[in-house]
């Protein structure tokens, strides 16, 4: 039994979520971005990505139509740039994004203002395809209606998060200024997180990259990336399983998410191994589900919480269904929730 290694809470700010990675910049050159974007493009920090041309995270493929579309937003040319496009990394790996360009007057000079998401859709994600102005097809005529009406969320969210970063960079607040200013911060937080997972949903299926993974070690990667405020987690795994390891921290990340939004903010939660069969469960002291309601909650839409999306489980169930597993719901020796999963034949 072990607690998690966590040397670092989770910023609480849209700039630090793990969906979105923001880069301001001038005359082309990176001037400030978050972790996130930093991430990924793996470098080990955002500073060492300041100063750096902007050119230098686009593939080569992509520069020459990419680079006069920028010189036209930092010459005021034109306002807004949103395309598919292809990242380079640190180690000169490709990787998918969507990008959302803004350019934003700050006295005298132009800033752009850049949003990028790693692309979960495309040729590589069942039957989605992209192409480079930013538009999804899909086979499915509702799958697709949520993918362009995410995309057309997702310009005006940038902008506000664009100019949200300037603010916090440029001006001196008062108290109730900061205050206020997190509320907006949640409010454009709970919104990114609405459009994740509605996106997620649409999704025509699970495309799994299977490899035997250890189940303590994802749930403790999963536990970086969540807000949870005083929340404890103990890990008691000593298990693997053949899991897809991306799909499988998403399982984790939505559990002790949902864990800490319906319990207290200092809920403990623990994950560990099934005593009769191959499998593992996460378990809370929280106020539990009853009974009556656990065969809902993993229906789009349903929740119990004012700040819930009703989406977490059903992400939860789904990831788990690909995975040719089961998912039961109990009550925890705490009184709270377990959520069990049983890997079948692939656990050990």
């Amino acid at each position: 039994m072990r607690e998690p290694n966590r040397t670092q809470q989770p910023d609480q700010h849209l700039l630090r979520q793990p969906s979105v990675g923001l880069c301001v910049s001038r005359e082309l050159t990176i001037e400030y971005c978050n972790d996130r974007f930093a991430d990924l493009f793996e470098y080990p920090t955002p500073k060492q990505l300041f100063g750096r041309p902007v050119a230098e995270v686009i593939a080569p493929s992509d520069r020459a139509r990419l680079e006069p579309q920028l010189q036209e937003l930092a010459s005021l040319d034109r306002e807004a740039l949103s395309t598919a496009a292809t990242g380079l990394t640190r180690d000169d790996d490709r990787v998918p994004i969507d990008l959302v360009v803004e350019s934003v007057q700050v006295g005298d000079t132009t800033v752009l203002v850049a949003s990028v998401f790693e692309r979960t859709t495309g040729p590589s994600a069942g039957s989605w395809t992209g192409d480079h102005d930013g538009n999804h097809q899909h086979d499915d005529p509702t799958a697709a209606l949520v993918a362009d009406l995410v995309h057309d969320l997702r310009n005006p969210l940038t902008v506000a998060t664009g100019h949200l970063a300037l603010l916090r960079q440029e001006t001196a607040l008062s108290d109730a200024g900061e205050k206020r200013l997190e509320r907006v911060t949640l409010a454009l937080t709970r919104m990114e997180t609405l459009i994740d997972e509605a996106l997620e949903i649409a999704q025509p299926g699970e495309s799994l990259a299977r490899r035997p993974v250890a189940i303590a070690d994802l749930a403790e990667q999963a536990w970086q990336t969540v807000p949870t405020e005083n929340a404890t987690l103990t890990l008691d795994s000593s298990r693997t399983a053949s899991a897809d390891p991306s799909r499988l921290i998403r399982v984790f990340e939505n559990l002790f998410r949902n864990a800490v939004e319906h319990g207290s903010s200092d809920v403990r939660i623990e994950v560990g191994d099934l005593a009769a069969r191959p499998g593992f469960y996460v378990a809370d002291d929280g106020p539990g589900i009853p009974s009556a309601d656990r065969d809902r909650v993993s229906e789009p839409g349903y929740t119990t919480h004012e700040a819930g999306t009703g989406l977490g489980l059903a992400i939860v169930s789904r990831i788990v269904d690909a995975h040719g597993w089961q998912i039961d719901l109990a009550e925890s020796t705490a009184g709270g929730t377990r959520v069990e999963i049983h890997t079948g034949p692939g656990g050990s």
